[in-house]
C-alpha cells in the first residue's frame, strides 16, 4: 500500500476509528486494537510477535480477552457492518465461533483457540488462512457461507487501486 492503512480516510475519518466504531455498537465488554498506539479511548495491545502480520495480534487479543468470543475486525475492511458482525456473533455458541468462508479477519474466535494460535506462531505458520482452518478442523469454529449480497462487505483494501475502486463504487 505504501502507507498505514489505518490511517486511511473513509467518509471523513481515519479507517481505524471506523473500525473501532462498528465495534462499539456490539456493546463489547472489552474492546482493544492490536497494532501500533492510535489513542482516543481505545486501548492498545502490541502484536505478541513483532513483524509476523495479523496471527500476532490475533495472538495478542486472545491472550488478553477475558470474554469466551473474541470477535476479530481487520482494519482495511471498510465496508463491514455491526449488523453483519452482530449476524455472525449471534450464530456461536459459548466454546463455537464462527468464520465466513475465507475471510478469518472478520470471524468469531473462541478463546480455545488461542492454544491454535500459540502453535501457529511457535511453527512460524503466520497466515491467519491456516490458522482458521485449523480452528474449523478441531470444530472450535463454524465455517459460514457467505451470502451473494454480503459478497460487498469484504471488499479488502491492499492498493492503492482498492482504495480508488472503493471511491469510485457505492456500497
Amino acid at each position: 500500500m505504501g502507507s498505514d492503512k489505518a490511517l486511511l480516510g473513509i467518509d471523513g475519518e481515519p479507517l481505524w476509528q471506523r473500525q473501532v466504531s462498528i465495534l462499539r455498537k456490539l456493546a463489547p465488554n472489552e474492546l482493544f486494537i492490536a497494532g501500533p498506539h492510535r489513542a482516543e479511548g481505545a486501548v492498545t495491545i502490541r502484536d505478541a510477535l513483532p513483524n509476523c502480520g495479523p496471527i500476532a495480534g490475533l495472538l495478542a487479543a486472545l491472550r488478553r480477552s477475558s470474554a469466551p468470543l473474541l470477535v476479530v475486525l481487520a482494519v482495511d475492511l471498510p465496508r463491514m457492518t455491526s449488523n453483519y458482525l452482530g449476524t455472525l456473533l449471534e450464530s456461536c455458541r459459548e466454546s463455537v465461533g464462527a468464520v465466513p468462508r475465507g475471510q478469518p479477519l472478520a470471524a468469531v474466535y473462541p478463546s480455545a483457540s488461542q492454544q491454535i494460535a500459540e502453535e501457529c506462531c511457535a511453527k512460524r505458520q503466520y497466515a491467519v488462512q491456516d490458522f482458521a482452518s485449523t480452528c474449523i478442523s478441531r470444530g472450535l469454529v463454524r465455517q459460514i457461507e457467505i451470502a451473494p449480497d454480503e459478497q460487498p462487505l469484504f471488499l479488502n483494501l491492499n492498493t492503492p487501486e482498492d482504495v480508488q475502486a472503493l471511491h469510485a463504487k457505492p456500497a
